[in-house]
């Protein structure tokens, strides 16, 4: 039998599913209004779980920021500075689309944000060279899906964290079974929050 097509929500059932998941982030002590209005593929648990965590932390890599919706909940919840890595060669739009909605949804706290318009493995190197290595609290990676993609940044970013820190990363899931696979094959404990993965390191 073919598969029924996923009914889309109303607008008002999407306002109460907003106001619901910001109830929820309330009660954890987080926001997450603003990163819900900017389109993205995050869970709001995923996103409490960054709220949560960057709020603890100085310093962060986000690989991959698209149009800022994890980096505006790390922001709006923390006091660190974020260093934001992305080419913005994305198939789903034009990249100065993407780059443009990305600048001005991070406009209002841009001074906490330092941007490398580049290739991931290009900037591993650059912030290698500047900073060194375990100078950074996390890392949060979810660039390219692609299994080598993948495998790489882990291995590029990891030496930039530092000991107690956190790696971490998104879309593990089977819809993005090379993902899974990298994560596996690279780390042997970890833990996950839906499609969130993450694990402190030693």
């Amino acid at each position: 039998m073919p598969k029924k097509k996923k009914r889309k929500l109303t607008p008002e059932e999407l306002e109460k599913w907003r106001l619901y998941f910001e109830e929820v982030a309330k009660k954890e002590g987080v926001s997450i209004s603003k990163a819900l209005a900017i389109k993205g593929w995050m869970f709001h648990e995923e996103l409490i779980w960054l709220a949560k965590t960057a709020r603890e932390l100085h310093r962060i890599i986000e690989v991959g920021s698209y149009m800022g919706r994890s980096t505006i909940v790390m922001l709006d919840n923390s006091e660190a500075h974020l260093w934001c890595v992305d080419s913005w060669d994305c198939a789903y739009t034009t990249a100065p689309a993407i780059r443009k909605g990305f600048l001005e949804n991070i406009q209002n706290q841009k001074d906490r944000v330092t941007i490398l318009h580049m290739q991931s493995d290009k900037a591993a190197i650059q912030l290698m060279d500047l900073h060194g290595p375990n100078s950074f609290d996390m890392v949060f990676i979810d660039g390219g899906h692609g299994y080598e993609v993948v495998k790489a940044d882990i291995l590029d970013y990891t030496p930039l964290v530092r000991a107690g820190g956190i790696i971490s990363g998104h879309d593990y899931s089977p819809i993005n079974r090379e993902v899974m696979v990298a994560v596996d094959e690279l780390l042997e404990e970890f833990e996950v929050v839906k499609t969130l993965w993450w694990r402190v390191k030693s």
